[in-house]
């Protein structure tokens, strides 16, 4: 942050000019101003009394903050401190202590972006970087074991890194009516209940994980309800994590509802495959997996098979992890291999359609060319041998005519379609590796 302090000329000058103040205002508000300390993302200017501490945060702070923004590049808060004060160091908590029910492995940089989540994620990131500024309250949904927890820890623990002074409360919708119950049940009466708001209504930053199981309990909607109001009229961050959207909440309370959707609405899809492989890929780096031998046609057989939830994804890679640690299994596992161990996983998957770029884009990877080779005009065999390969599986995997299939592939002729096609049939019968090498790209589509 000593790049504030170098630059602190250039950033009240900025202000004079983008904000068109008058040179006598400036002189006596802003050319005054001192850095008395940076802590965290707080600048703390010393003033002459509170009366110029109240004026000041009143109608220059947010100026200010954008001044340093946009000359440094750094996201802070302003506080005034009068002359002769000390920065109020006690009002500081530890990060450890504010990390109370997060999980420190969430986080934006290890949480992998599609496009079925990048909206998601970018508005996360926006609220972590400026909590209270935008997207309050920010309401995300999605179908369970998508990421939707991942993004509210990663939100809180950006917080917790960057801003010490923000007050972070994590908690799910189970976990606060558990809290409401215990609380209305103490004997300690009015002061328990004045505790448990005070924990609630005091944080700079509330985050609230599966909001849907609010809904029918009457007393939670309702203490949640002004502490929502509470929150919101003070310009504190709010996320709320749900299975659903609001306007599928059909017996939440109106009134509720309408909070929820006075903000940001995100959602979350299932991912795609490109994300589901870069998924596996990115749990095998994290939990050092490396050094086990997993083919990519095992990847991609995970990949092919388990499409809807990020939680069974990799909760597949570790049962195929835990069978080679406690087989010792030293060997490359193959494909063979892992449909065995992932038979519980998979067995019970309903028929898919084939999609044909999806085909096409694994028998391209498996012989190390492009789809747009396989669909070229280049004859030699390097490009022959995997084209001949997609039109038999195009075929066979497939309703589609050899009329489609040909221009599918760079608008080839039906005879030539049929030829391959029983080129790839009649070698497969005296040709191992082929034989094998169709099996695997079936296997890989879930066939």
């Amino acid at each position: 942050m000593h790049v504030i302090e170098q630059e602190w000329e250039k950033i009240i000058e900025y202000l004079r000019k983008e904000f068109e103040i008058q040179n006598v205002s400036f002189a006596t508000w802003i050319k005054p101003l001192q850095i008395q300390g940076i802590i965290g993302q707080t600048v703390y200017l010393k003033v002459k009394s509170s009366a110029w501490a109240d004026y000041l945060k009143a109608r220059y702070s947010v100026l200010l903050r954008i001044s340093i923004e946009e000359i440094t590049g750094k996201t802070v808060d302003i506080e005034f401190v009068v002359e002769g004060d000390k920065i109020p160091y006690k009002k500081y908590e530890t990060n450890e202590s504010k990390r109370s029910g997060l999980n420190k492995r969430y986080t934006f940089d290890n949480f992998v972006v599609g496009n079925n989540n990048n909206f998601a994620y970018s508005a996360s990131y926006a609220v972590a970087k400026s909590p209270g500024d935008v997207y309050n309250p920010l309401f995300i949904y999605g179908s369970a074991g998508l990421g939707k927890t991942h993004l509210l820890h990663s939100i809180a623990n950006y917080v917790v890194n960057n801003k010490l002074q923000e007050r972070v409360v994590y908690t799910t919708s189970e976990m606060f009516t558990n809290e409401l119950i215990e609380t209305l049940k103490s004997s300690k009466g009015i002061a328990s209940m004045d505790k448990f708001r005070e924990k609630y209504r005091e944080a700079d930053i509330l985050l609230v994980d599966d909001i849907q199981f609010i809904i029918g309990k009457e007393s939670t909607q309702e203490e949640f309800f002004h502490t929502f109001n509470h929150l919101y009229m003070a310009r504190k961050q709010i996320v709320i994590s749900s299975d659903r959207p609001p306007k599928e909440m059909k017996t939440l309370e109106e009134r509720l509802k309408g909070r929820f959707e006075c903000g940001l609405i995100a959602d979350i899809g299932a991912p795609e495959y490109e994300t589901r492989m870069a998924i596996l890929r990115r749990t095998i780096e994290q939990k050092l997996w490396e050094r086990y031998s997993i083919s990519d046609e095992v990847l991609q057989y995970i990949a092919m098979n388990i499409h809807t939830n990020v939680r069974e994804l990799e909760g597949a890679l570790t049962k195929v992890i835990a069978w080679c640690k406690l087989t010792q299994y030293e060997e490359l596992i193959d494909i063979t291999v892992a449909e065995e161990i992932l038979k519980d996983f998979v067995s019970d998957s309903p028929e898919k359609k084939i999609s044909e770029d999806v085909l096409l884009e694994h028998v391209a990877e498996h012989y190390f060319v492009s789809v747009e080779d396989i669909k070229g005009k280049k004859r030699n065999a390097k490009f022959v041998i995997p084209r001949q390969i997609a039109m038999y599986l195009l075929r066979d995997l497939t309703d589609l005519t050899l009329e489609a299939i040909g221009a599918i592939l760079g608008g080839r002729n039906y005879t030539t379609v049929k030829y391959g096609i029983e080129k790839v049939t009649n070698e497969m019968r005296n040709n191992k590796e082929l034989e094998n090498s169709i099996k695997v790209l079936k296997k890989i589509l879930g066939k």
